[in-house]
């Protein structure tokens, strides 16, 4: 699916009819231009927000580094804040990347210049974004000389959702995370209960690099090959419901 094209059809027709009458206020919030809804005028106002500003880009990054202490003796300052905003040009997902990488490193925030942000492709929209998780893929793997616990695991996570353009529910995760290993990719899933699958989420939320989201088994009603006449179409009794399948190590969805 192109970047900007919404991926669900009944989402893109609510909102194309929304752009054509719509007596309150729909707010959508995305990183790329929803191609959907050009051509609608005045009636759809679309805001860029790529570049928090320099007071914004601050606080976000005090906010995230806690005990680094801004004003404290031998301490982090405002205008070495200000530095490291100016350097992402103050793209927000870096910013937010950036801040928990080194407080969950506990670097001192002074080596934020190692994620070498200067062979970012500013060509590329989130370039520096790019680098950052560069940065996480390295430390994870424990490739910098830093064994990570957990390390793989998260880094296989990030891999499998690499597979997905939306949520990835607990049965496709289970399909391929099931049976033999996957080399490559699931090897440091293998046998996992949902004790491990929750520290795993965990430290990856914590990071900022996934989200979990309630799930809800899919019903799907219809009628069985038992009860329909191949040749004219027609159905007999009443239409039955099959629940989806989940997984029993993963309750929820997860996406990143």
């Amino acid at each position: 699916v192109p970047a900007g094209k919404l991926t669900d059809p009944a989402i893109a027709a609510l909102l194309r009819s929304l752009a054509r009458t719509n007596a309150g206020l729909c707010v959508v919030t995305t990183r790329e231009t929803v191609e959907d809804l050009e051509g609608f005028g005045s009636c759809v106002p679309q805001r860029k927000l790529d570049r928090l500003s320099e007071d914004a880009g601050v606080e976000l990054l005090r906010s995230l580094l806690g005990n680094a202490g801004v004003g404290k003796p031998g301490a982090i300052t405002e205008p070495e804040l200000a530095e490291i905003w100016k350097a992402v040009d103050g793209h927000a997902l870096t910013l937010s990347l950036l801040g928990r990488y080194l407080h969950r490193r506990r670097w001192d925030v002074r080596r934020w210049r190692e994620v070498r942000f200067e062979h970012a492709d500013g060509k590329i929209h989130g370039g520096h974004a790019f680098r950052m998780l560069g940065a996480y893929e390295r430390w994870l793997a424990g490739e910098d000389g830093e064994a990570t616990p957990g390390g793989q695991r998260m880094l296989a996570v990030l891999r499998i959702l690499g597979l997905f353009d939306r949520a990835a529910d607990p049965g496709c995760i289970g399909a391929i995370c099931e049976g033999e290993a996957i080399e490559g990719l699931t090897e440091p899933l293998v046998g996992l209960d949902e004790g491990d699958w929750a520290e795993v989420l965990a430290d990856l939320e914590g990071l900022g690099l996934v989200s979990r989201e309630a799930w809800e088994p899919l019903r799907v009603e219809g009628f069985a090959k038992a009860q329909t006449n191949l040749r004219t179409g027609r159905t007999t009794g009443a239409p039955e419901v099959t629940v989806m399948p989940g997984w029993s190590r993963l309750p929820v969805s997860l996406d990143a």
